[in-house]
């Protein structure tokens, strides 16, 4: 505790400064997105019993764009769970999730309106708020349980963020993550940096003796790490008194952490499970331009798929670059040949690229 003392010590000569009274506030200046734009496709038979063609029309139509929600909710589980949990757990989510959708999704923009005979297709532009849908998986107990270890930020003073540390990992086991012991067995990193400031002082009279009140802030910036990159960051300050600078100091760490946790706890839940990887794919075997254009609309729809990117396309050989989520890799190709727009065989795949050809 020396070196937090001397802290303490040095701010001693600075102006005494009433206890403050404000309530306490998180700040974020990085937090993970809450919403995902995502464009998805729905299809719906027009039925045979309205009372006119208007009418049935219209009922397909709506019947059509609510498939696109739950097609849209679709797609953004992928953000927090692995296409083998998914299928292992198809029926629960199917009844638990997608069928309401309306209640995860909002419909943006209708982009396409097809209208046959017999169905109407619609393809609309949804926004899927990502927090109620990851706390509804969390529930289910379908999402990743994060590792995360907690710690001082480099150059902290020693024990100067010890009751922080103790009380934010309290607070995420109680949440449901999962603590790791160290940094090597952790999916996220989770720093605390702690700034002290003696706010008040107040001589007091005991049967003890003539004592002093010590009033310290503790203002703790916690920052939330995965791969490199920071995911959330996150700030609160809490005001504490003690006959002991270094308790005061202490305690008020340990609240400004309580303080922040629901935040940061919040932040984590939506953060994306699944890191998203470049994938380079190849198609031979198309006969014009325009199947080009029906394939990579086709691309756009896949669940997994964030974005599309044409690279080329000359002698019958369409190149794209594909930004897709990692724990949709392994059922990619698969889909690629369900595509309704062309029928592909998968020649070869590995982690960086695909290679398929069009079936005549």
């Amino acid at each position: 505790m020396k070196p937090l003392y001397l802290a303490l010590i040095l701010l001693v000569g600075a102006p005494v400064l009433a206890q403050e009274s404000r309530p306490s506030l998180v700040r974020a200046s990085v937090a993970p997105a809450e919403t995902r734009e995502v464009v998805a496709e729905g299809r719906a038979a027009i039925p045979t019993d309205a009372d006119s063609p208007a009418a049935a029309i219209l009922r397909a139509k709506k019947a059509a764009q609510s498939q696109a929600l739950r097609a849209a909710v679709e797609k953004a589980l992928g953000v927090y769970v692995s296409a083998r949990t998914l299928t292992a757990n198809y029926q629960l989510v199917r009844d638990e999730v997608t069928t309401r959708a309306e209640g995860f999704a909002t419909l943006q923009e209708v982009i396409s309106e097809k209208v046959t005979p017999t169905e109407v297709r619609v393809t609309v532009r949804a926004l899927v708020s990502l927090r109620p849908l990851a706390k509804q998986l969390k529930g289910l107990g379908l999402t990743r349980a994060w590792r995360i270890h907690v710690s001082e930020a480099p150059g902290t003073a020693p024990g100067a963020c010890e009751a922080g540390v103790a009380a934010l990992e309290d607070e995420l086991v109680r949440a449901g993550f999962v603590v790791a012991t160290g940094p090597k067995d952790a999916d996220l990193l989770v720093t605390l940096t702690p700034k002290l400031t003696r706010v008040h002082a107040e001589g007091l009279r005991t049967a003890a003796g003539p004592m002093t009140m010590h009033s310290i802030r503790g203002e703790l910036t916690v920052r939330a790490v995965r791969a490199g990159e920071v995911v959330a960051a996150l700030s609160a300050s809490e005001t504490e008194a003690h006959i002991s600078p270094s308790t005061a100091a202490s305690e008020s760490v340990a609240s400004a952490a309580r303080t922040l946790s629901p935040r940061l706890i919040e932040s984590l839940m939506v953060l994306p499970a699944s890191l998203s990887q470049p994938l380079a794919l190849q198609i031979d075997g198309i006969r014009s331009a325009t199947q080009v254009g029906k394939i990579e609309d086709a691309l756009r729809l896949l669940g997994g798929v964030q974005s599309v990117t044409r690279r080329g396309f000359a002698s019958g050989r369409a190149r794209w670059e594909l930004e897709i989520y990692t724990d949709s890799l392994p059922t990619l190709s698969a889909s690629l040949e369900t595509l309704s727009v062309a029928r592909l065989s998968v020649v070869s795949e590995s982690r960086t690229g695909i290679v398929a050809r069009l079936s005549r």
